[in-house]
């Protein structure tokens, strides 16, 4: 259902269900939201998405590492930027994390009970509501995801 919605809502919507395992893990979330920010689509499956991208970020922090989420835009387009301090991807495995079923690390991956799904939805419903999805990351220092979509006034 395309509807607008507040920004600050989806990633309210994402984080929340993931605050003890983060506390747990002893992850520190520092959030920076631009206020009002607004989007036109289906907040449950974008909170989906923003959520696989931020359980694979938590799935690759060590102890005491961090995540960070920053929020702004511009006339045309939305950006969401979700950055770690986890272990990273290697050159190997980047071209290769949008794949189903691609998992990095296969045994961590499924002692943790990952299926390689997570990026791949994600990205998929980032290509339904008209969004991008890019991945940097730097092997042992962490990673970067770059969310971008249509501004609610581009859309309209």
């Amino acid at each position: 259902q395309q509807v607008p919605y507040q920004i600050e809502d989806l990633i309210k919507a994402a984080v929340t269900p993931l605050e003890i395992a983060l506390d747990i893990r002893d992850i520190t979330l520092e959030v920076q939201m631009q206020p009002d920010l607004q989007h036109r689509g289906d907040i449950s499956w974008m909170t989906e998405a923003v959520s696989n991208i931020l359980k694979n970020c938590m799935e690759h922090t060590p102890s005491g590492g961090h995540i960070r989420i920053v929020t702004k835009d511009n006339p045309l387009y939305l950006l969401i930027k979700i950055t770690d301090s986890g272990s990273g991807f290697t050159k190997q495995d980047l071209p290769h994390i949008f794949e189903r079923f691609y998992r990095v690390d296969k045994a961590r991956s499924r002692e943790s009970g990952g299926t390689g799904l997570g990026l791949s939805i994600a990205q998929e419903i980032l290509n339904q509501h008209k969004g991008s999805i890019e991945i940097s990351s730097e092997y042992g220092k962490g990673t970067s995801v770059l969310i971008t979509m249509p501004a609610a006034e581009a859309q309209a």
